[in-house]
């Protein structure tokens, strides 16, 4: 009898889901796909964002659950870790580094790097790392969005470092990109929820699809 009602709040439900956007424009739209042929009465909502910003969603109660870094959550926010995300390095059509398998931070030392903004958990994670390796990069353009990251080395302004996942369905023009070195930028992502409450039926729906469809290591395809 629990899981007839069960069903019938979830036919009836709505999910709201703070994403951060590489997940958003990644593994997303299939979760989203899989859920509305299954529940199609279900109503969705996406707010996509940086890290702080879903967290501030979550902790606030404007979603259901987020997705995004896991790593330090603090009260009243709890993380399920679903998967730890690669980067790779995106270069305009033509560079050197294209030629290589692999790139290392230590062959982008000197590069002309189109950053994103502080509030962003790849970056800070990006600074970390090139702060940790001792490497030198110029950064005169900040952006927000990874596909405006792309336009703008596509056109030659500099280089990039995004989610490997972003670019398994993002294929922007006049770039290519190459794996980071294994072990050198890793991002722990999952779900974030807050501790103190349940999560409606209608919303553990959707995450119990998530985690099946939820790329298991070396399974993101590589864009070139």
């Amino acid at each position: 009898m629990r899981n007839i009602r069960e069903l019938a709040l979830v036919e009836r439900g709505q999910v709201v889901i703070a994403s951060q956007i590489s997940i958003a424009q990644g593994i997303l739209p299939a979760a989203i796909r899989t859920y509305s042929h299954r529940f199609p009465s279900v109503e969705m909502r996406l707010m996509e964002g940086v890290q702080s910003s879903v967290l501030e969603a979550v902790r606030g109660g404007g979603a259901d659950f987020g997705l995004g870094d896991t790593t330090a959550m603090t009260d009243p926010l709890s993380g399920e870790p679903l998967g730890d995300q690669s980067f790779r390095v995106v270069l305009p059509r033509g560079h050197r580094l294209l030629r290589r398998k692999t790139v290392t931070l230590r062959d982008i030392n000197g590069e002309a790097l189109i950053r994103m903004t502080t509030d962003s958990a790849a970056w800070q994670l990006m600074d970390s790392a090139i702060v940790s390796s001792g490497i030198e990069m110029s950064s005169r353009h900040t952006v927000g969005l990874f596909t405006t990251a792309f336009r703008l080395v596509a056109e030659g302004l500099g280089i990039a470092i995004a989610p490997a996942m972003i670019l398994s369905s993002v294929h922007p023009e006049g770039v290519g990109s190459r794996p980071l070195a294994s072990g050198e930028m890793v991002q722990h992502q999952g779900i974030i929820v807050r501790r103190d409450r349940e999560v409606t039926p209608a919303a553990a729906a959707f995450l119990g699809i998530l985690r099946d469809i939820w790329p298991k290591e070396g399974e993101i395809a590589s864009p070139d």
